[in-house]
């Protein structure tokens, strides 16, 4: 074997030896939508987000809707839910929400926001992309937020210097459109453990509050 041939198998083998880049991780609001709460890095609750969570203990099958097209867990009003009919549709008994096919939906209660918790399942760097969408027809304004812990991220998230609440236009049942959205991205290095919570506040008046909540979590360089 000549040198110019030995050069270039020592090569491929050290290449072939090199550990490969680590593939991102990532984690999908709805995909792994649990029944558990907590369940794997989601939990579902509501409380003042950033401030307090309470966690809500079982699910309820069927939320209380007619024909049971939803699974939710809830405490009084503030409520987080999914779409369990593989199709989006209008609430029958509202008459006014287009419930959402791969979203998650939140509701606020009077003072007290409907909240999802994403806990970081070990250190790293975390990229959240996603969005909020009215999905009422008859929308009293939301204010979407976004803490990581304690801090307040919501307009850095929205990349707003200004109010990122949603107050229309509302959703259109017949073409099961949803309403007023605004995106969000952003980028943070965690800890194992740290929290991240994505809440829904009713900015007032609570009802007419159903909001679409998409979030895709990658670990992973940005």
């Amino acid at each position: 074997m000549n040198c110019r041939t030995n050069a270039f198998v020592l090569g491929f083998l050290a290449l072939l030896a090199s550990p490969l880049p680590a593939a991102a991780e990532t984690y999908k609001v709805v995909r792994d939508f649990s029944y558990l709460n907590p369940g794997g890095v989601w939990s579902y609750g509501s409380g003042d987000t950033g401030r307090s969570f309470t966690l809500v203990p079982s699910i309820t099958d069927g939320c209380g809707t007619p024909g049971g097209r939803t699974d939710c867990f809830r405490v009084g009003n503030a409520i987080v839910y999914i779409n369990t009919s593989g199709n989006a549709f209008a609430d029958p008994g509202s008459g006014t929400v287009l419930v959402g096919d791969n979203v998650l939906m939140l509701h606020p209660a009077d003072g007290v926001d409907a909240i999802v918790r994403f806990r970081a399942p070990r250190a790293g760097t975390y990229t959240f992309k996603g969005s909020y969408a009215i999905m009422d027809t008859s929308p009293t304004g939301i204010a979407p937020k976004i803490f990581v812990g304690a801090t307040d991220v919501t307009k850095a998230a929205f990349g707003s210097k200004i109010d990122v609440a949603l107050t229309g236009p509302g959703a259109v049942l017949a073409k099961k459109k949803p309403g007023g959205s605004k995106a969000f991205t952003f980028t943070r290095t965690l800890k194992a453990g740290q929290p991240v919570y994505f809440g829904v506040n009713a900015l007032g008046n609570w009802l007419f509050d159903s909001t679409a909540l998409k979030l895709e979590v990658r670990i992973g360089d940005p």
